[in-house]
Order: structure tokens, then sequence, then C-alpha cells
């Protein structure tokens, strides 16, 4: 067998490349050091497709704390975590602008031949965000208020779960015309 492509972290939470995008940490032993951009390089010598590997779904405290609107909120109001990272909300700015500023800056700069994406699809349908984001936006396209709980019997969980199902194909949509625009097909 030969080995025709590898997936290649370039933001597994953190760059592994020198990124220019503000709240988008470096990984802490890098240093000045560009490993994507140096595995990229080596691949494409012996002809191998690279796959820049993402994980879109947390960010550490000090991103929250900058950006508190781009995060889910459990109906307590506090952000949902997980892996010890605070969790985006797919209807805010972190989502909508700040994963498309990094999928353009790894196109542009370096080319892949495509992206993977550990965990880009927000929350999980057990967990309901009560953002402003998500309360103004599914009261606006759905007439309804947030369901409080997650009950297959209620109408408006059933539609909170059709409405969120396709806010991640939107999200999907968006992600792979920003990196066709951005680096190709």
């Amino acid at each position: 067998t030969k080995t025709q492509g590898i997936v290649v972290n370039a933001r597994g939470i953190v760059a592994f490349y020198p990124t220019e995008v503000p709240f988008h940490p470096r990984a802490q032993f890098l240093g000045d050091h560009d490993l994507f951009g140096d595995l990229r390089k080596a691949a494409k010598t012996d002809g191998i497709a690279v796959f820049a590997r993402m994980d879109s779904n947390g960010a550490p405290d000090a991103t929250y704390q900058a950006h508190p609107e781009w995060f889910t909120l459990s109906p307590q109001g506090s952000p949902y975590r997980d892996r010890g990272l605070n969790i985006p909300c797919i209807n805010g700015p972190y989502y909508r602008e700040h994963i498309p500023a990094i999928l353009r800056e790894i196109a542009v700069k370096y080319h892949p031949e495509g992206f993977t994406d550990n965990i880009w699809s927000g929350l999980p349908r057990a967990n309901i965000c009560y953002c402003d984001n998500c309360k103004t936006k599914f009261h606006t396209e759905r007439g309804l208020d947030l369901p409080q709980t997650a009950d297959w019997n209620a109408s408006a969980y059933r539609a909170w779960i059709e409405w969120s199902y396709g806010l991640r194909l939107e999200i999907w949509d968006e992600f792979n015309r920003v990196t066709r625009d951005a680096g190709g097909p």
C-alpha cells in the first residue's frame, strides 16, 4: 500500500501554525515554529495529500471572558463546558465569524486538500443553548420560546430539534463556502 493522504492538526483548540486571528492561541511549546506548515510541505514533497484537522467546539476561559456572547449558556445562565473548555454557540460570532476567519487563513496560507473537524456541530441535542443569540433567533424564526427541557412529546422541543439541525447544515455549508472561496475546490 501507499500513503495517499494524512490528517494533520492545524487547529486543535490551539493553532499549530503562526496565526494572525485574534483569540486563536498558538500551541504552548511551538514558539515561532510552524509545525503544520512544515508537515504540509514535507507531505507535498512526497505527493501526499494533507487534510487540515480542526477542533471548533471549545475555547479557553480567556476567550470566554473576552467574548461571552460567543458561547452557549445553560438554563441557569452558566456556560456549558466540555473537556475543560467553554462550548461556543453555533448561532454566535464564534461559529459565524471566528472559525471562518481561521478556515480562510489556513486555506489561503497552506492550500490543504481539505479540512476535517473533530467537533464542529455545537452542543449535543440533549442540551439546549439559552444564550441571547439562540433565544432571539428561535423566536424570530419559529415564533416560539426555547423549550425548557428535552422532551420529545413537546412540540416546542421537536421544533427546536428541527431548527437546531438546520443550523448545523447552515454552518456546514458556510464552512464549505469559505474554504472553497479561499482555497479553491
